[in-house]
């Protein structure tokens, strides 16, 4: 059950952060913080797949394999966040559609990072 609430309660922390310290939240702002956090979700998937690569030395090759996904993924959010944040800068409505497809590749992810560090039980 720790291996899902920790990656979770550090997503709800830096975002916390972001939101609360040396910063007035108004609407804009949070809107801003809300379309950048799919590539916290992101950098945080890659690190939970390093942290599978470093405790399953056997399975070495499909632990890059996903390290590898992750980047591109990674990169591909980053883009739409970037895209995203200019929509919203011009007031425009694309933003959500461009960050809702973020959102759209950075939960599977995050849930399928998460879901190679749990241990399999024998029974």
């Amino acid at each position: 059950m720790a291996s899902i609430i920790l990656p979770v309660a550090l997503l709800i922390l830096s975002f916390m952060v972001k939101m609360s310290i040396e910063r007035e939240v108004d609407l804009p702002k949070a809107l801003q913080s809300l379309i950048e956090l799919p590539s916290d979700i992101m950098f945080l998937s890659s690190s939970l797949v390093i942290a599978y690569i470093l405790g399953n030395t056997s399975e070495i090759d499909d632990g890059l394999l996903w390290f590898v996904g992750c980047v591109v993924l990674s990169i591909i959010v980053v883009l739409l966040w970037r895209k995203s944040e200019s929509q919203l800068s011009k007031k425009s409505w694309h933003a959500l559609w461009i960050s809702t497809i973020s959102y759209l590749i950075a939960i599977p992810v995050l849930v399928l990072s998460i879901s190679i560090n749990i241990p399999v039980v024998q029974p």
